[in-house]
């Protein structure tokens, strides 16, 4: 449980606990990225994934603990240098989370403008490469939120979340309102980016296609810390909680569908 940790880890998160009051989320909790992965981070209702997401990236100091995002100590960072390492994230948020007032255009721009990493033409030409990266038609850069499927904004989320290139991409339930065909696209266009653009992945979902299709490892949080492992060691997992989610019905179906094809 927890004790995985290799020197090309881009994440290092050890002993974190998180306390809201006198609720414990969180208790000394470990969670380790090595570089190049694509780490699937599932748990129950309430188990605090999210949370656990804000803590790495450095926005919920945490109540124990220590964090180390490529190296760093996102708390102990003065902000100049902060906006420095955040330019080497990505981040999907869940729901897309676009800016409804801003086009497809200014939506993917924003990073871009607000750290300050291009101008002018340089802005238009890395907009146009990160539409063309999440497969999208140049001319949804004209379209505001309320006019894109939800396919469509996951990708332009996606699109917006590349536009700094960066090394580490966090990805916040990106395939949970799609249907299963928009869905297993997403997930296929993940795994074609990671190649493409060596990108290491921390993706939060409880999509079990997802886990199966394009997760190298998965960590699920279980009394308050996190058990990691292969797929082929959730599933022989006897943790009553990991046999639930990784021996349901969904599984059940999902392994039939997968013998069938």
């Amino acid at each position: 449980m927890g004790g995985y940790v290799m020197e090309s880890n881009v994440i290092d998160a050890k002993g974190i606990t998180n306390r809201f009051g006198a609720k414990t989320v969180h208790d000394h909790l470990d969670l380790h990225l090595q570089k190049g992965e694509i780490l699937g981070l599932i748990g129950g209702s309430g188990s605090g994934k999210s949370v656990l997401l804000r803590t790495v990236l450095g926005l919920q100091k945490p109540s124990g603990g220590t964090v180390e995002l490529l190296g760093q100590n996102p708390y102990a960072l003065k902000e100049k240098d902060r906006r420095a390492l955040f330019r080497r994230i990505g981040v999907l948020f869940q729901d897309g989370a676009l800016f409804s007032g801003l086009n497809v255009f200014d939506n993917i721009a924003f990073p871009l403008r607000e750290y300050r990493a291009a101008r002018g033409k340089d802005i238009h030409t890395r907009v146009t490469r990160a539409i063309e990266q999440v497969g999208l038609e140049k001319d949804v850069v004209s379209k505001f939120p309320s006019e894109l499927s939800g396919g469509m904004t996951r990708r332009v989320a996606l699109a917006r979340a590349l536009v700094m290139e960066p090394e580490i991409l966090f990805l916040d339930e990106p395939t949970g309102p799609l249907d299963p065909v928009a869905a297993d696209d997403f997930d296929e266009l993940i795994l074609s980016l990671t190649s493409k653009m060596d990108l290491t992945i921390l993706i939060i979902t409880h999509d079990l296609n997802t886990l199966v299709k394009i997760c190298t490892r998965i960590a699920m949080i279980v009394d308050k810390r996190i058990v990691t492992g292969s797929l082929e060691d959730m599933l022989n997992n006897d943790h009553a909680q990991i046999r639930e989610f990784f021996h349901g019905e969904r599984m059940n179906n999902l392994s039939a569908t997968r013998k069938a094809a």
